[in-house]
């Protein structure tokens, strides 16, 4: 191998329910930055499918041998793996061109536009967050990232807190923030995605409270938002009620269609959901406790 090939890319599809343990092994297993390829895991939603899948671009340090690598987290894991075969490689002096590439600026709405901070500010008039993404989730790519942005922007101005249960990179709070939520908490269980999530807070002059979950204590929100994945949705679901004022906002996200009647059947004891939003194969789901 060429000495000044420092960088692999492994483009890999994984069935949706699974994206969450990929990534923990991934990282665990030395890749240092993971995107999803949008317009790939498009193709993938077809009647050939019998579950919906994604495609993913892993980068890892070229001393890493790439079907090594994906052999580790099939054992680890059993989840199911598509090598799709492709491996390319990055010149070390291309990798910072070659990862900003993947994210420009995003209008999500009128109001709103989601900037990387090499990115170029689009409209002055309307709201623009600036997002370093790191190795967190939440750039603004993502299907269920922008369901709950938009729901942000169109329902929350006027009111006072907001929860963000699996903050990420920061930027549901950060929005919900810059539209006039002045109390928003974000937590994580990724030690990272908190520093993350801390730095683009202060790159956006937003006051938000970054912490574990266990650090919560007996607050409670106006609105609790969660964009994960349905079985940790389903796993919490009395966490995130108990954070819920009376009449307050449930905001679900991270739910494929096919999913939908699952989850409602989960909460259904404890708040009715209703789909508000969909975008490509992905749901946002509201409830307000009465």
């Amino acid at each position: 191998m060429n000495k000044t090939l420092k960088w692999i890319n492994i483009q890999l599809s994984i069935l949706l329910n699974d994206v969450e343990t990929f990534t923990h092994h991934a990282f665990e297993n030395g890749a240092i930055s993971i995107w999803e390829n949008l317009e790939s895991s498009k193709k993938l939603f077809s009647p050939n499918f019998n579950e919906s899948y994604s495609t993913f671009t892993v980068t890892v340090n070229s001393l890493i041998k790439p079907q090594e690598f994906i052999s580790k987290i099939k054992k680890d894991t059993e989840i199911e793996l598509i090598d799709h075969g492709n491996i390319s490689f990055i010149d070390d002096k291309d990798w910072l061109k070659h990862t900003q590439g993947f994210h420009q600026s995003i209008k999500i709405n009128n109001k709103l536009w989601i900037c990387p901070t090499w990115g170029k500010i689009m409209d002055k008039k309307a709201i623009n967050v600036i997002i370093d993404p790191g190795l967190a989730f939440g750039t603004g790519n993502h299907p269920t990232t922008q369901l709950c942005l938009r729901w942000i922007t169109r329902n929350a101005k006027f009111k006072t807190s907001l929860l963000d249960y699996g903050c990420g990179t920061g930027i549901l709070g950060i929005t919900a923030y810059q539209i006039g939520i002045k109390h928003v908490t974000g937590v994580d269980i990724d030690e990272n995605a908190l520093e993350i999530a801390y730095e683009n807070s202060i790159n956006n002059n937003s006051k938000l409270m970054i912490d574990f979950p266990y650090n919560l204590g007996n607050n409670k929100f106006d609105i609790v938002i969660a964009n994960i994945l349905k079985n940790p949705l389903i796993k919490i679901k009395y966490k995130l009620i108990n954070y819920l004022k009376k009449n307050g906002n449930l905001v679900l996200s991270g739910i494929q269609k096919s999913e939908i009647q699952n989850v409602k059947e989960e909460y259904h004891k404890l708040i009715v959901l209703e789909t508000i939003a969909t975008q490509d194969e992905w749901v946002l789901l509201r409830g307000e406790l009465t």
